[in-house]
């Protein structure tokens, strides 16, 4: 209990001690040196939490670095009408004081710093990034990069499954799939599926292609798991997606 409650105020001092304004090498630092302090105090059970809670921090502060970036390209009507969409006040209230001496408090209309502070705190990403898009406000630059760094989570998450497990193949595997990048755009999916098979072969070298059993015939088949390739392709063809699922695991138990 008591490590508990000490993991917790560690996790409060990663949110209240690292500045809003500190660089990404400055909070990473900071997070590296709270892990040791802890891993010196508690012994390495508890840091694997600590540092989920130091992952799980990270994430929040580049999560309101988009929100940021996203609302300071509104304009004030945008981020009124944002407000009112999230019950979220436009009016502030400040103490004031007469010539009397006596303190009351005044209303004032909220600045454009204010409204983006206070929807940074109520309104999700999500919902932020789907009032800009019905707003026609450019945000493609955000959407990347948000892409981007969440492949990045993900592939981190496996990478540390993967060390814990080595010998898990459909960890390595997965892995491998979700690292695969094309080199280019191509109009039918025969190309992805012989550029993947030739990635996936460099480390998994009984990969093969198109390997019939029973009434199946997978694009790729990695150690009796099945993998099937869709790209650019009609309705039509998406529907046999179903029939192949029910119809893969007869013949290929390891997976799909």
């Amino acid at each position: 209990r008591q490590e508990k409650i000490i993991a917790e105020k560690s996790f409060i001092e990663i949110e209240k001690g690292i500045p809003a304004n500190m660089s990404e090498e400055q909070a990473s630092e900071s997070e590296k040196s709270l892990a040791k302090k802890v891993a010196g105090t508690l012994g390495r059970g508890v840091v694997k939490g600590v540092k989920k809670l130091v992952r799980y921090s990270k994430k929040q502060r580049q999560i309101r670095k988009w929100k940021d970036a996203i609302l300071r390209r509104m304009k004030m009507s945008h981020l009124k009408n944002l407000c009112f969409e999230q019950k979220v006040s436009i009016k502030k209230t400040e103490l004031r004081e007469d010539k009397n001496g006596e303190l009351y408090w005044k209303e004032f209309n909220c600045t454009k710093r204010d409204l983006v502070s206070r929807l940074k705190n109520r309104a999700s990403l999500k919902t932020i990034i789907s009032f800009a898009q019905r707003n026609h406000i450019r945000i493609k630059d955000v959407l990347a990069d948000r892409e981007n760094k969440m492949r990045d989570w993900e592939l981190k998450k496996l990478d540390d499954k993967t060390k814990k497990d080595r010998s898990n193949f459909l960890l390595q595997l997965e892995k491998a799939i979700r690292e695969f990048i094309p080199m280019r755009h191509y109009d039918k999916e025969l190309p992805y599926q012989d550029t993947l098979a030739s990635v996936l072969r460099k480390e998994f070298p009984s990969t093969r292609i198109e390997v019939p059993r029973g009434s199946t015939r997978p694009d790729i088949v990695v150690r009796g798991v099945a993998i099937e390739i869709k790209g650019p392709t009609g309705m039509k063809d998406l529907q046999t997606i179903a029939d192949k699922c029910l119809r893969y695991p007869q013949y290929y138990p390891r997976g799909m």
